[in-house]
């Protein structure tokens, strides 16, 4: 286990996402780069802040130490206690170390989460959303930088490049080459595309409300004013389930 009050001579910093957000986007971009370690992922519990390494044998030319922490995940959307034990455990983290959020259009989240565990329902994804806002700099002391991923898909090579070179410099990286080869490839990972998605592209929520997401969507709507702001200021604009 590696533990945060370790890291002495390199810098933690940490990808702190909702699942089917952009995760392993943001993790596959930062672990490609030459001063940082392989993923960590942060368990909270009794040892708080710790990371169950994936491999121990690193380099010692690191300088950056990546943590990763789901939010939502072990935390019922009736379970109010466990959910506020989380955000009062990771929120300081946030403050203190660099911070890299995945951001998605929560109904693309959804709908991946649907395709995969039909079985299953999804509220988590929204409670975790409602608290993001939270955790913009602007409305709190945090250090995170915000990577709305889908919507870089649809940008200009210029613009993705100068995201993802302010997103280095944020979390105190420099710049290497490969970057601009990212920018131009922006790539897919760990995703599955299904009927669903062509649903969403078609822009036929009762579709997707009788596909098995109708509390979820019902539930998006009871909290558009907690999270259409935050998507709003990241030009999220005129979705899907916005009333």
């Amino acid at each position: 286990m590696v533990k945060f009050r370790d890291c002495v001579d390199v810098q933690p910093i940490l990808v702190f996402s909702i699942q089917h957000t952009g995760t392993w986007f943001a993790i596959n971009f930062l672990t490609k780069h030459s001063n940082v370690s392989e993923l960590c992922e942060i368990k909270i519990g009794r040892e708080l802040f710790t990371g169950q390494l994936y491999d121990a044998n690193y380099p010692e030319h690191l300088t950056h130490f990546l943590f990763h922490h789901h939010a939502g995940l072990g935390a019922p959307i009736s379970d109010d206690d466990a959910r506020a034990t989380q955000w009062l455990l990771t929120y300081p983290l946030i403050c203190t170390y660099p911070t890299v959020i995945p951001l998605r259009d929560p109904l693309l989240s959804l709908i991946s989460r649907q395709t995969r565990h039909p079985d299953r329902q999804h509220h988590y994804i929204v409670q975790a959303m409602t608290q993001l806002f939270k955790l913009h700099p602007a409305n709190n002391n945090t250090m995170a930088f915000f990577l709305p991923v889908d919507k870089l898909q649809s940008a200009s090579f210029a613009g993705r490049q100068h995201t993802l070179k302010l997103l280095l410099m944020h979390m105190g990286l420099p710049q290497e080459d490969w970057v601009d080869e990212f920018a131009a490839d922006w790539p897919v990972f760990n995703s599955q595309r299904g009927p669903l998605h062509e649903l969403y592209e078609q822009g036929d929520l009762d579709g997707l409300r009788d596909a098995g997401l109708a509390s979820e969507i019902l539930m998006l709507r009871e909290h558009e004013d907690e999270i259409r702001p935050l998507m709003e200021q990241f030009n999220y604009k005129d979705l899907l389930w916005y009333s």
